[in-house]
């Protein structure tokens, strides 16, 4: 079974939230002329950020059929570069199976998010 974009966002803000995560996620709004969203700097960040000591977490969403615009895969790939990062990959609607994300001792992730 196929869901949107807004369910999925929906589902993760409710895991996060039950397990106590500290996250943010920028709206978009409509315009007189399109969508934007209000924030300064490069365009693409990712849907969202979210920290639970000594976790960080940075996701963009996807639905089943969505594809990563060339901005997002930048912010992806500079982000993939820094040290300790927990999983950054786009998280796809059909993989909603979360599992805790264990940690290595130089920062590599052990378990991901699981089909």
């Amino acid at each position: 079974m196929k869901i949107s974009e807004i369910e999925f966002s929906s589902t993760i803000e409710d895991l996060l939230n039950i397990y106590k995560w500290r996250w943010c996620h920028f709206r978009t709004a409509r315009t007189k002329d399109s969508w934007r969203t209000a924030l300064s700097g490069d365009k693409g960040f990712p849907d969202y950020i979210a920290v639970r000591p000594p976790r960080l977490l940075i996701a963009e969403l996807k639905s089943e059929d969505g594809k990563l615009t060339d901005d997002q895969q930048l912010w992806l790939d500079a982000l993939r570069e820094c040290v300790r990062m927990i999983t950054l990959e786009p998280v796809i609607s059909s993989v909603i199976t979360l599992e805790p994300v264990a940690m290595s001792p130089l920062g590599h992730p052990i378990n991901r998010i699981a089909k």
